[in-house]
């Protein structure tokens, strides 16, 4: 063992060395392959070497260019594709840098997006890259994770970077606060729901700041007025996915409910899963209001939840437009699915939601319901709803 460490040493001391003769620019390079794959060069010691020494490197870039940056008034939100997927849960680390700009008072933020090593992404066990292969992947990184700080006003700037170096040299010169505090993407860390779920309950800030953009709302409100006739509109998301089947949405039930709404007070349109295709979506919402639009274009999605006398959905990506604005009414169903990961009681509370109770930030119009999406609970949960929205007197 010691003998090992005295080799591990050497090698240290040579990758030094090298780098003296190769420049700044490789030495870094050198260090980020290390952390990244230290087969190459084993032990805990090198690896430990490797750590401080890139640390050590990209602080002290910062001490001699930061004084040189302009006062920046920002927060910087690091979104990792080597730790985070490129899913609606992009919008819980904008949430938690916004909870951080309003606690601070900062002016605004500035998402940066690391690119994964793995296409662009990270690893995915083989059911999910089966899934969603990479070309899909890379078009929910469009149409979700960069459109999605569309909808923050506090946003100024979305930055993508291509390279770990320069998402280092990013980090290494933040003059404003960083989310997640720790990230360095030599070795990332992810955001996480208890960030934000604990703040608010010690006192932070509610960060409910996501809106619809104007245009989207504008053109979706011509759209509902032409079809609506001046009825409430109640938006119906469905979950229909090959990945954890299990967890979708109970289509006999929210057929039958909507079939049963008043029709002279409320227009129901389905929201089917963007996975759909338009065959099967003719086939089994026939006869039903679809927006399809608004399943492939999150921007006429946000517009018809912000629009929308009620959203009722089971639990779901998509889900988080409404969780984080405040305009938006919504209920909840099937939050628990024992039999798929992502929605044991267990993953649930280790993300910080306590079982059988509304998020810390929900608004009062915005309610979990920890049963299953079947007629009846639906039916019940949506009358005590109305009946609240009544007594409050909102429309």
């Amino acid at each position: 063992m010691q003998h090992a460490d005295v080799t591990t040493i050497g090698r240290v001391q040579n990758l030094f060395k090298e780098g003296r003769e190769r420049g700044l620019r490789w030495l870094i390079v050198r260090i980020l392959q290390e952390l990244k794959t230290p087969t190459k060069l084993p032990g805990r010691l090198y690896r430990a070497a490797s750590v401080s020494a890139y640390l050590a490197i990209f602080k002290t870039i910062g001490a001699v260019v930061k004084p040189f940056i302009p006062a920046n008034n920002s927060i910087t939100v690091f979104y990792d594709l080597n730790v985070s997927p490129v899913t609606f849960d992009v919008v819980w680390a904008l949430a938690a840098g916004e909870m951080l700009r309003l606690k601070t008072g900062k002016v605004s933020l500035h998402f940066v997006v690391v690119r994964g090593s793995r296409n662009g992404f990270r690893a995915e066990a083989p059911e999910y890259e089966k899934a969603v292969p990479p070309e899909e992947r890379r078009a929910r990184l469009k149409n979700i994770v960069l459109t999605m700080p569309e909808f923050l006003p506090s946003v100024m700037k979305t930055t993508v970077c291509g390279s770990r170096l320069y998402a280092s040299l990013l980090r290494a010169t933040r003059k404003g606060g960083v989310y997640p505090a720790n990230y360095w993407p030599a070795f990332p860390s992810a955001h996480k729901p208890k960030d934000v779920m604990a703040g608010v309950r010690a006192g932070e800030p509610a960060p409910l700041g996501l809106r619809a953009r104007p245009n989207d709302l504008e053109a979706f409100k011509a759209w509902l007025g032409d079809h609506a006739d001046g009825r409430k509109l109640i938006t119906v998301t469905l979950r229909s996915y090959s990945h954890f089947p299990v967890r979708n949405s109970n289509l006999d039930a929210w057929r039958a409910f909507a079939e049963r709404l008043d029709e002279t007070e409320y227009f129901p349109i389905f929201i089917p899963d963007a996975s759909m295709p338009p065959e099967a979506v003719g086939t089994l919402l026939d006869g039903f209001s679809v927006c399809m639009e608004a399943a492939q274009d999150i921007g006429v999605r946000m517009a018809a939840y912000e629009s929308a006398y009620l959203n009722l959905m089971v639990n779901n990506g998509p889900h988080g437009l409404c969780m984080f604005n405040k305009k938006c009414r919504y209920l909840m169903f099937k939050i628990l699915t024992p039999e798929a990961p992502q929605t044991t009681v267990e993953y649930m509370e280790y993300l910080g939601f306590e079982i059988g109770n509304d998020p810390p930030f929900a608004g009062p119009f915005q309610k979990w319901i920890w049963e299953e999406d079947r007629l009846e609970i639906i039916e019940r949960a949506f009358a005590e709803m109305r009946q609240a929205i009544d007594l409050s007197g909102q429309s």
